[in-house]
Order: C-alpha cells, then structure tokens, then sequence
C-alpha cells in the first residue's frame, strides 16, 4: 500500500487545535510550518500533495506571491546575493552567489566565509558583516 498523500499545514497562529491536525492526519501525512518563510522552504525542497492554511490566515499568505518575485529578481540579477542568520551561516542565495562557491560544501546552512573558500577581505575591516551590523 502506498503512503498517505503529504499536505503542507500552513499554522502561523496554531487555531486548528490539535482535533483539526488529527483529523487531518488520518487521510494525510500532515508536516505544519509555523511561519510562511518555512512553508516556501519546504514547498522548494519537498514535494506535497497539497497545502491547507485557515481563512483566517489567508492575510498573511497574500505576501507569498510578493516573497516568489522577489525571489525571482534576485535569481536573474548578475550580482551574487545571499541571505544569511545572526551566526553567519546562509539560509539563501541566488544562483550567482552558489556559482562564487566551493562546491564541495553543501552551502545552505554553511558559515558564510567557509562556502567562499579562500575569499580576500579588503578593506580594514576583518570582518564587513560587523560594520554593517553597527
């Protein structure tokens, strides 16, 4: 027999109550995101059968359209772009960027310098994401 269908919960507010994700789950192989940014990770990364998110949440999931084109700009610029968190590890890039890459390292999740190899920092500063910062 083959597995349940993946449905991608979209449950930024948890108003589906545990009753709602059980029942849900006897038909499906339920995975929530908590946040809109996690559900397009996973819609990238994973494949669904079909995505459920509550009326009331519907606001929110209006940006995704705006969040894709944005996407889709940065993918066409010639310039590399990455998105990293506070430890400096990337949780985005651009085509561009990955071709500036080891590619020995798996990028998504790297320390940024690391995924650059022997990349030069010019300038006075050690470290530019500081200043930026500041």
């Amino acid at each position: 027999m083959a597995g349940k269908p993946r449905l991608l919960v979209i449950d930024r507010e948890s108003t589906q109550g545990k009753t709602s994700l059980d029942r849900l789950s006897e038909s499906f192989e339920v995975v929530v995101a908590r946040t809109i940014s996690k559900a397009l990770s996973l819609l990238r990364d994973q494949k669904f059968a079909a995505v459920f998110v509550d009326a009331s949440q519907l606001s929110a999931v209006r940006w995704v359209g705006m969040m894709i084109q944005a996407e889709e700009i940065l993918d066409a610029i010639s310039d590399g772009v990455a998105v990293v968190d506070p430890d400096l590890r990337i949780i985005w890039a651009n085509p561009e960027f990955y071709s500036l890459t080891d590619p020995s390292i798996h990028r998504v999740g790297a320390p940024f310098y690391q995924a650059l190899g022997q990349a030069e920092i010019l300038g006075p500063d050690l470290c530019p994401f500081t200043t930026a910062v500041a």
